[in-house]
């Protein structure tokens, strides 16, 4: 499902992984952390477009830890972004 940027109003679209980005850069998060794969090259790609970093790591679980470290380091939420499965 996609909504439109206006309010509703029909003028753009934006796909789930540009809602994601999105929220994540109004919520004042800077850096995401995650594996680079699948349906999430969408949302790390909207990502890097709205200026948030991304860290791609070699496996889901060492982006968790990196996230944590992250986050605790900073003091505000890491962002891991992974796929199913």
């Amino acid at each position: 499902m996609a909504a439109t940027s206006d309010g509703g109003h029909g003028v753009a679209e934006l796909n789930g992984g540009q809602i994601i980005a999105r929220q994540l850069k109004a919520a004042g998060i800077d850096t995401a952390f995650g594996v680079v794969a699948g349906p999430m090259i969408e949302v790390m790609a909207a990502m890097e477009r709205e200026g948030i970093t991304v860290v791609n790591c070699r496996h889901e679980v060492s982006a968790g830890f990196a996230a944590s470290a992250w986050g605790w380091a900073r003091g505000k939420p890491g962002v891991l972004v992974v796929g199913s499965g």
